[in-house]
């Protein structure tokens, strides 16, 4: 549920989430969902009657008074209190406050006294941390006596003169702009109800003006129902008549150059206003030096919002078959619009928005990684008798998101005015900036053709701008629908920048969208082969160690059934690693070659026989499992130069075995060129044939449970050595281990899945329209052949991301700091590798595995890596005998610490689990919540539901088989039959990702269960006779 400018967060309890959802006949029930801020019936559908919510400071009223009461900012002296619950019962009345009096200086302006009014407006600096400021009434219409309020700052340490000023417009309708003020743009902010300086204000170079418009909003007040705004014409006339006689009081800002700015539904009100300035620039009196809007996120047309509904699915928060289930509401509000019933469209808007976030559990739309909006922390400490006489407001109520104001403009809802947050669900990144391409203006052409350029602040990307015919559009990475408040700083720089004319970053000028063209049609014929680097990190190859003992290889031993001799000789010295006890040495896998595996080997710290252990391989392919162990899941890691223990380790209940795979990544090693790998089959042979070895040195794994993990190459690795295990190959001998699962990160399987790189990029905003046809050559060239590394790149340049694994984080360069650790004679020595070099990542192992990553995989699961479209080829190109069962599954939050970590999916042995916020490597994005997820799985528990959070029996909707471009057909094929006492699990770990090693904000988490589960989630189609909703933006 939400307000532009306000959250309301709401509970839902299990017969609610009945009656809200699935009741099919409403009109029989009068139910209603209540808290402090947020009224939702469910009542008969009236779709020309707006609803209102009772959101405004008096909502629960405990005690009888007996004085006139003020509500919705509209005065009346014969509005009698109500709340009495009986007549002839003594009525208490409130104790004696003196909050001065309201300081109305349109009185003082008819008497030509503007000095006096501005010596009045002036505020006692000393309760605002000694800032400068001026606030009062305006008087915007007599016959109602409709007042609007205002606060005004000087420009620091600058000549007002000669600075910018800016207008703020808080949007909602009904929102105050004192939430512009102490929340995102103002000289202070409210902590703890303690008010602290906002280092990020944009009072260091421009005046600032914040007005609670329109009437009724904040402070601003009317003393008759009528006095209300219903239409932008008398919005901007009220405006245009403050600003008018604010300019009489303040004259030294008449020539200085003026900027309207404000956010969502203030995208109505800014141009708005900017007409109503324009239309009366001539006029004697009028003069006002506007230079520029700035509007966020903005609503100004209503197709904008028409697509609301897919950013849940592009950002995971929802499966298609859940929007599926919203379709009659999405149909209806855009019905609603293509019949320009702005009433009508109003209420199923809010219908929508406000099933949307209950579906994914969201507790606002505004930033999607956020999970608390703080936002209005201000009002309590603006309610104050010293505050509201300082800036003197008197006894005037206020109001932070006035409904009345609300409702009063439902009627121009629809009405169409025709910079953006890259997470806001409200009002969709994508859809906004490509709503300004439909904009017909003298300048269009120009602004179409421009470049898009890279925002660098601080040495970081900040975002992407584009310039042409006066029109400036920016592109904030990771901010929401509050872009100040989620990215002060750069907002902040962005802003001053603009305003005084000074240019944008312009770096990197080989990513001018003719540099890309050029370079693809000369080189259309010649595009160079995959690059060595697929994984994380940087290729490194270190010079030999001095060791004073050769590399351990256990082999001879194994084979002459000496495992207590192996197993000691393999003990790593335990003083270099916070004692614990571990074992590392090498298995030989191919003795023509002498190929040899290196393996390092952590029993659980807390060990019981039956303790599960888990193998881990990294991807690549080429790089080292080491990796996961310092930089992911393992005991330590290596941080500012030091070995430390890992919080979130996967260690403490179940043993830990990381191997480098394949030959020649990390210690891993071959005497021959023809000891690379090349296929999966030679890779599952090398694994499966160390596994033997590794289970005769440490018979005590036999029987506990067996996991085998990994993440992105090792997609393919992994399910050809649990296919390995479970057909067992007596070429090489029996293996009795007890496999029960297989966990992949980011698993590459298939080319022919990676599909459509560069949509994906455009879905987030990385790139506009120009930058996805500017690599269409290369999708188009990638669709007939593994141009893989061409297409990333060239995305890469264009959206001037430093490195492909989250795109909210500026650098990865640490996942190679343990090397210099790992290089260390001593640890060299206790980890037995003699001379061997290390390698972070082999380019030789990567280049040796083309040829299998051009070929199908047969039998095997095939993934996709960008989580979305993942989704979709799983669900359209898996088949296995229980592919209806998980289909026809719940989808559930999961509730950790205090929050939603995630989504979770389970049916028919596939168990889905999307963990909000992580990057491509999961566990070291979310350590403590992937080691719950983990631990969680292979205990076979439930991953627990928010509080209070019930989930109701029923139908899933329908699947929905559609196409998807680019991605042809595979088969999952199944056993039928496990081996006896053999539990076989699945667990893939996807993240929302982008060319496989591109993670965006969120990570999701599969798992495949040989386990039926039952539970089912509210799927049920909702329609407009099921719900009607009284929130409004």
């Amino acid at each position: 549920m939400n307000v532009f400018g306000r959250v309301a967060e709401f509970e839902i309890k299990k017969d609610e989430i009945t009656n809200l959802i699935l009741d099919v006949n409403p009109v029989k029930t009068q139910e209603s969902i209540v808290n402090i801020t947020v009224e939702v019936n469910v009542v008969n559908n009236t779709d020309n009657a707006v609803h209102e919510s009772p959101i405004h400071e008096n909502t629960t009223v405990t005690e009888k008074t007996c004085d006139t009461r003020v509500e919705d900012n509209l005065l009346d002296a014969n509005h009698t209190n109500t709340n009495n619950t009986s007549s002839n019962q003594p009525c208490e009345p409130p104790a004696k406050v003196d909050n001065g009096t309201a300081l109305i200086l349109t009185p003082y302006l008819k008497e030509g006294k503007a000095r006096e009014a501005k010596r009045a407006a002036r505020v006692d600096s000393k309760l605002f941390l000694g800032f400068k400021s001026y606030s009062g009434f305006l008087t915007v219409n007599e016959t109602y006596n409709s007042n609007i309020f205002f606060w005004y700052f000087p420009v620091l340490n600058k000549p007002v003169n000669e600075s910018p000023w800016i207008i703020w417009l808080q949007g909602g309708p009904g929102a105050s702009s004192l939430t512009g003020l102490f929340d995102e743009i103002g000289p202070f902010t409210v902590v703890n109800s303690t008010l602290k300086r906002n280092p990020h204000t944009w009072l260091h170079n421009h005046s600032l003006l914040f007005i609670d418009n329109p009437v009724g909003t904040g402070y601003s007040f009317t003393e008759h129902v009528d006095g209300f705004t219903t239409d932008m014409a008398t919005y901007s006339s009220h405006l245009f008549i403050a600003l008018k006689q604010f300019l009489q009081i303040f004259p030294e800002l008449k020539t200085v150059p003026l900027y309207l700015a404000g956010e969502s539904y203030a995208g109505k009100y800014v141009p708005a206003m900017a007409m109503e300035i324009h239309k009366r620039k001539d006029k004697l009196g009028s003069e006002i030096n506007l230079q520029g809007l700035i509007i966020g996120n903005a609503y100004v047309d209503p197709e904008v919002i028409s697509h609301i509904a897919l950013p849940f699915h592009y950002f995971g928060l929802l499966e298609k078959e859940q929007l599926e289930m919203v379709k009659p509401l999405i149909d209806a509000f855009q019905d609603a619009i293509r019949k320009n019933n702005s009433i009508q469209a109003k209420n199923k808007w809010n219908s929508l928005v406000s099933v949307l976030l209950f579906i994914s559990s969201q507790k606002h739309g505004y930033n999607f990684l956020s999970d608390d909006l703080l936002v209005g922390r201000y009002v309590k400490f603006l309610k104050t008798t010293p505050v509201k006489r300082a800036i003197h407001v008197g006894d005037i109520n206020f109001e932070w998101v006035n409904m009345t104001v609300n409702v009063k403009l439902a009627p121009d809802f629809l009405s169409s005015t025709k910079p953006i947050g890259q997470l806001d669900q409200m009002l969709p990144c994508v859809f906004t900036s490509e709503n300004y391409r439909t904009w017909k203006w003298s300048g269009s052409e120009e602004f179409l053709n421009a470049t898009r350029f890279p925002y660098i602040f601080n040495n970081k990307l900040a975002g992407y701008h584009k310039t042409g015919g006066r029109f400036t559009e920016v592109v904030f990475r990771g901010a929401g629908h509050m872009v100040p408040l989620d990215k002060p700083a750069p907002a902040e720089n962005l802003v001053a920048r603009w305003t005084h004319s000074k240019p944008l970053s312009r770096r990197y000028g080989l990513l001018e969208g003719s540099y890309i063209q050029e370079y693809i049609r000369n080189n259309k014929d010649d595009i160079e082969k995959l690059r060595s680097m697929m994984h994380a990190g940087k290729g490194v190859r270190l010079s030999p160690c001095l060791a004073r003992s050769p590399a351990l290889i256990l082999t001879p031993l194994v084979k002459k059934n000496l495992p207590e001799q192996a197993r000691n000789l393999s003990l790593v010295d335990p003083k270099l690693f916070y004692n614990r006890t571990s074992y590392s040495g090498f298995f030989t896998v191919d003795e023509k070659y002498n190929s040899n595996l290196f393996f390092w080997y952590f029993p659980a710290e807390n060990y019981r026989p039956d303790s599960p252990w888990i193998l881990w391989l990294q991807g690549g392919p080429g790089a080292s499992s080491l990796a996961g162990l310092f930089d992911e899941i393992g005991p330590f890691e290596f941080k500012d130069n030091e070995l430390k223990l890992r919080k979130s380790t996967w260690g403490r209940d179940y043993s830990l075995l990381f191997i480098d795979n394949p030959i020649g990544a990390g210690f891993s090693f071959t005497d021959h060129p023809d000891g690379f790998i090349q296929d999966m089959e030679t890779c599952s042979s090398h694994l499966y044939n160390a596994l033997r070895q590794f289970r005769h040195v440490f018979p005590e794994v036999a029987k506990a449970p067996f996991y085998i993990a990994g993440e992105s190459y090792a997609g393919r690795y992994l399910p050809a050595l649990g296919v390995k295990i479970l057909e067992q190959d007596r070429n090489i001998g029996l293996l009795d281990v007890n496999l029960q699962g297989i966990i992949m990160g980011n698993p590459v399987l298939s080319r022919d899945s990676i599909a459509d790189y560069s949509s994906i990029f455009y879905q987030w905003g990385l790139i506009d329209s120009q930058g996805l046809l500017a690599v269409k050559p290369l999708q188009d060239e990638y669709n007939k052949a593994v141009l893989r590394e061409e297409l990333l790149n060239k995305l890469d340049d264009i959206s001037m991301q430093q490195q492909t694994f989250n795109i909210l984080v500026d650098s990865i360069n640490h996942l190679d700091d343990f090397v210099e650790f790992i290089r260390r004679p001593e640890v060299s020595e206790a980890l037995h590798v003699g001379t061997i070099q290390f390698a972070f990542h082999n380019g030789t192992t990567h280049k040796r595995l083309t040829p299998d990553f051009l070929s199908e995989v047969s039998g095997q699961m095939d993934l996709t890596a960008p989580c979305v479209p993942n989704a979709k080829a799983r669900r359209k190109h898996w088949h296995w005998n229980k592919r209806n069962e998980f289909l026809n599954a719940s989808r559930t939050p999961w509730w950790f610490d205090e929050r939603v970590a995630g989504y979770v999916k389970s049916g028919g042995s596939l168990t889905e689990v999307l963990v909000r916020g992580a990057g491509h490597l999961v566990p070291m994005d979310k350590p403590a919540e992937t080691a719950q997820l983990i631990s969680y799985f292979i205990r076979g528990l439930e991953l627990p539901l928010p509080p209070n959070y019930h989930v109701v029996p029923q139908d899933t909707a329908a699947y929905i088989d559609d196409d998807l471009e680019g991605i042809s057909k595979t088969i999952l094929q199944i056993p039928g039959d496990p081996p006896s006492g053999t539990q076989a699990v699945m667990v893939v770990s996807l993240v929302l990702n982008v060319l496989l090693i591109l993670a965006i904000v969120c990570g999701a988490v599969y798992g495949l269960r040989w386990k039926r589960r039952t539970d089912a989630y509210n799927y049920k189609t909702v329609d407009e006779t099921s719900i009607t909703t009284s929130t409004m933006f």
